[in-house]
């Protein structure tokens, strides 16, 4: 993400080509940013003849059948020739280059199957997320670079280091962007007006009802459709035009536009219903806004990135973070970004953040993301949040495995506001509980003193990646362990408060920790690590308490087990 992935690549290709180790190089890529990729050859590489592989079904025949050194296509291109036996597309070449790589970590869907065909002496992946939610996603892209250095079926966290590390090149920004201006985000917290706050909340009660009826045949889908329609309220109600995010950024570009500054808006919504690019476009049109998602044409594309980049009348530019947050480079001419909505994973966010804060922009770059406070976007948030520090402890150090429930966890949440148990909580409850049994008889004996307990939790956080001190035994406040870490959001100061006890942890021990967060408001979030569990009431109070969280001693052993420290653990009967 504005490393410089696609110049180095086009380097080292050509070394290759000119040693006579590589005759033949293929580079599949998004649509978006092939026209990037056939300018950058043309700039770095002029001796290698370059055949971009477009257009209707002859013509890319005529285009495989080319004589040339590198053909560039599409991954949707390379999926529906690879079906086809007419359609010239060989499927050896000497050197494939995956350019966001992440397209293939789906192993069941078809473009993955595609590139899974190819043959090569060499093959390169380059993407800034090569994990977005799972490990599984990491396996399955070495799959096609390295098949069989990982397995899905007995890879762990650290084996997978310790496998990939030779073939694992990692380029961050504060390493090789030293110069690069800097980036400041802020999380802008909004509330409903009357009228968008009471069509928010009917909806909310009427479908969440809906759903709880279903029982247990509901779907993710199900959520999902819930989720996505609270969502669009978020951005715009329907009934009467209104939104307390438009007003916000109406008010905010007055400022921006008139210090001569340009700004990237990104929804993940298109239609005018849903509050999304064009109802954004129509609304900001004094600004003359350009909408990315009206090029349908690489022609038109291209057109659009220059107006953005040379017309001082076109100051707001309007895209899908998935579409437009991916290798536009021309975005640098805006140093103001806005999300105006989420999609569903942080990395996303961050690489459309990244089409401003990359190198050519010379101005620091401001970045707000909206939430409106009450709705499904908390929910949102905090599950984003979660999903960051797992995305930054795997890709940092392949530590951890993310394993996305979300879906069912929000509408565990959305269900607690309405006074409804789930049956999945229920079940789970249970098998917390029989489990505790056998988790405290191995880990009580197995953790030793307070003390000792305190060590193993401060050791714990280092290894997710946070850098760490434990507090003095007098004064402390309930706090032991102090964490820290710099975020893709924010930097998050955490409050441990460790619990090695025989006992549920209780509500008191939660009050007194929600104490200190708000004697200090330099805390982020407060945690409980406890090798018990949480009581039912200590259970319903984090529900209500957003910064606060816990780990209880199932996922403490889980977490132990990831993080290869289980032979810190004392056997049982020593001390």
């Amino acid at each position: 993400m504005g490393t410089g992935k696609t110049v180095q690549s086009i380097l080292a290709m050509r070394l290759l080509f000119q040693r006579g180790d590589v005759k033949s190089a293929l580079i599949v890529c998004p649509l978006s940013v092939l026209p990037h990729w056939d300018r950058e050859m043309e700039r770095w590489s002029p001796n290698l003849h370059v055949t971009v592989v477009r257009g209707g079904k002859e013509h890319r025949e005529y285009c495989w059948h080319y004589t040339t050194h590198v053909w560039i296509t599409t991954y949707d291109t390379l999926r529906q020739d690879m079906k086809s036996d007419e359609a010239g597309l060989k499927e050896k070449f000497d050197l494939v280059i995956l350019d966001e790589a992440q397209r293939i970590k789906n192993p069941s869907a078809g473009t993955t199957k595609a590139v899974r065909k190819l043959e090569a002496s060499y093959r390169w992946g380059l993407t800034g997320t090569p994990i977005e939610n799972k490990l599984d996603e990491l396996i399955a892209i070495y799959a096609f670079l390295r098949p069989g250095l990982l397995k899905y079926e007995d890879t762990t966290p650290a084996s997978a280091k310790r496998a990939i590390e030779p073939f694992f090149l990692r380029r961050r920004k504060a390493d090789v962007l030293k110069d690069l201006p800097e980036k400041h985000e802020f999380p802008v917290y909004l509330r409903f007006e009357d009228a968008q706050k009471q069509t928010y909340q009917q909806m909310e009660r009427e479908h969440v009802l809906h759903l709880h009826e279903k029982g247990e045949t509901i779907t993710a889908f199900n959520i999902l459709t819930l989720i996505n329609e609270l969502k669009k309220i978020c951005n715009r109600n329907r009934k009467t035009g209104e939104s307390v995010k438009l007003t916000w950024l109406r008010e905010s570009l007055e400022d921006v536009i008139a210090e001569g500054d340009k700004v990237l808006v990104f929804t993940q919504y298109r239609q005018e219903d849903f509050g999304g690019a064009e109802w954004l476009e129509h609304e900001l049109s004094e600004y003359g806004p350009l909408n990315y998602g009206r090029a349908t044409s690489d022609l038109k594309r291209r057109d659009l990135l220059r107006a953005f980049t040379t017309d001082g009348t076109k100051k707001v530019f309007v895209g899908h973070p998935r579409t437009a947050g991916v290798g536009l480079n021309e975005l640098v001419a805006a140093n103001y970004v806005v999300h105006f909505d989420h999609w569903w994973n942080p990395a996303t966010a961050n690489q459309a953040t990244d089409r401003a804060h990359r190198p050519g922009q010379n101005k620091d770059v401001f970045v707000y993301h909206l939430w409106v406070e009450d709705t499904i976007e908390d929910m949102i948030q905090r599950k984003l949040e979660e999903k960051q520090l797992l995305y930054d402890t795997v890709i940092d150090s392949l530590s951890s495995e993310v394993k996305d429930e979300m879906l069912f966890d929000i509408y565990d949440d959305l269900l607690g506001k309405y006074g409804i148990r789930s049956t999945r909580s229920e079940r789970e409850e249970e098998d917390k509980a029989e489990l505790s049994k056998e988790v405290q008889k191995k880990i009580a004996s197995g953790y030793g003193t307070p003390e000792d307990f305190e060590a193993l939790v401060e050791l714990l956080f280092q290894k997710m990646g946070y850098h760490t001190r434990l507090t003095p035994a007098s004064n402390d406040r309930g706090v032991d362990v102090i964490a820290i870490k710099e975020t893709g959001l924010s930097c998050e100061k955490i409050a441990v408060q460790c619990k090695l006890v025989s006992s549920p942890v209780g509500r008191p021990v939660l009050q007194q920790l929600l104490g200190v967060l708000s004697e200090d408001p330099s805390y982020s979030r407060g945690y409980v690590v406890t090798n018990n569990r949480m009581s039912r009431e200590a259970v319903a109070y984090l529900k209500e308490n957003g910064r606060l969280a816990a780990i209880e001693g199932h996922d403490l052993e889980n977490l132990i087990r990831q993080h290869d420290l289980e032979g810190l653990l004392r056997p049982p009967g020593r001390r």
